[in-house]
């Protein structure tokens, strides 16, 4: 009777498995490191017994560490850093699966349980929150010193896309944002808040009428119906939907009254808003007191030029004739 051989692991799981066990130790490259000093680190985060393997990978600042178990590598992944003479370095897994969010802007004060909540409530389906922890500081003889960067060690399986940028939070009536990175993930604009690029290399055009992000004014399409409404907030992008875009254009073809002449005085303009006020809506005049506003702006400034040029042309006139001035007119 033949016995039944059982089949060998594949090559693709051997480096999975080895993977999940080996944890990358990056340093700051103000030293060198020697095997010693990465010893001497890990023996006050973990038992030395436990270690497989350890070296340097390319560069003296970067350490690739395997473990014998995967227990034993997630433990020792608990510590989020290492102190490697007297500075912090970072420790992240080579498990494509366990992913290491940084959360950032996070004070000293806010307390775990509270970036675990929104976390546990933010992960995406069949994401999980295996531990948390504040980083140390990277700068040499503060390695002891909190910053105010947290991290989540997380094992999602999905794509990094899916994860959270931006977390709300709220504690003591107190509502903050706080940032979340992923190593190897596109970040996100905290101009525009899209995916791709970063803050100081944003090129998406802003619009002025509606105070929103992907267009410019003349484009725009709903910024009369945000200066009637009045109360949408500063620098978040309004993108409503094609019915709510046709329902404003139409409010604000019937609330439009014919504009107002253009040389009417500013005291007959005052006159003419007060007699309007009394048979118009609270809409047509928002809209009318900021046609006569912008007529009144433009009017102002016409006579300051045209006083500036009339100025300059009498004392040319006297420059050239040789005259003295004229006294000054109280």
């Amino acid at each position: 009777m033949a016995t039944s051989r059982k089949p060998e692991p594949l090559l693709h799981d051997i480096i999975l498995e080895v993977k999940r066990r080996t944890i990358r130790i990056e340093l700051p490259r103000t030293s060198s490191y020697t095997r010693i000093d990465i010893a001497e680190a890990l023996s006050k985060c973990c038992i030395l017994e436990n270690i497989e393997a350890l070296g340097t990978v390319k560069y003296n600042n970067i350490w690739e560490l395997t473990m014998k178990t995967s227990q034993a590598a997630d433990r020792l992944m608990q510590h989020g850093t290492i102190t490697v003479k007297d500075v912090a370095g970072r420790m992240s897994s080579m498990d494509a699966t366990r992913l290491k969010l940084r959360i950032h802007w996070a004070p000293h004060w806010l307390p775990s349980r509270a970036v675990e909540a929104v976390l546990k409530r933010e992960l995406p389906g069949g994401a999980v929150l295996e531990g948390q922890g504040v980083e140390k500081s990277t700068i040499k003889g503060l390695g002891h010193v909190a910053t105010l960067v947290r991290f989540a060690i997380v094992r999602y399986a999905g794509n990094p896309a899916y994860l959270p940028h931006l977390l709300k939070i709220q504690v003591e009536r107190e509502e903050m944002e706080l940032l979340v990175t992923v190593q190897g993930r596109k970040p996100v604009c905290l101009r525009c808040r899209h995916v791709g690029h970063i803050r100081s290399h944003c090129d998406t055009p802003y619009c002025v009428g509606c105070r929103g992000y992907g267009h410019e004014k003349e484009t725009c399409r709903n910024h009369f119906a945000a200066a009637l409404a009045g109360n949408q907030e500063r620098g978040a992008p309004q993108v409503p939907d094609d019915v709510e875009m046709e329902t404003a254009a139409e409010t604000v073809q019937v609330a439009t009254p014919p504009p107002p002449p253009a040389a009417i005085p500013v005291a007959k303009q005052v006159q003419w808003r007060l007699q309007v006020s009394s048979r118009t809506t609270a809409q047509q005049r928002q809209q009318w007191r900021l046609q006569v506003s912008s007529r009144t702006t433009a009017l102002h400034w016409t006579e300051v030029i045209r006083s500036c040029l009339s100025w300059t042309a009498a004392w040319t006139r006297i420059a050239r004739s040789g005259r003295k001035c004229p006294p000054k007119r109280n």
